[in-house]
């Protein structure tokens, strides 16, 4: 019985270690900090390779996180494509 329950903690505190990253991801996330929307985004890439459920959850994960309403939430701002103006008029 002893070895069962010693077994069952070291999984219960490898699982936790595991999870870590999403728990702190998640924190973040509903304080709506920026960096905390890259480590989901990165996490949600890890996630990818995890099928099935991973692959539907990392897609979910970068199709939400990655719409420009997401980035405007999390204050992150889209930088604005450069125009050149060409002078047309010649001398």
């Amino acid at each position: 019985m002893m070895i069962t329950t010693s077994i069952g903690t070291v999984l219960a505190v490898f699982l936790l270690i595991l999870s870590l990253p999403e728990i702190i991801a998640g924190i973040g996330l509903l304080r709506h900090a920026a960096w905390a929307r890259i480590l989901a985004l990165v996490l949600g890439v890890l996630h990818l390779f995890n099928i099935p459920f991973g692959t539907i959850a990392g897609i979910y994960t970068l199709w939400v996180l990655m719409d420009d309403r997401a980035a405007a939430l999390f204050g992150v701002t889209r930088p604005v494509p450069a125009t050149t103006s060409y002078d047309v008029t010649a001398p």
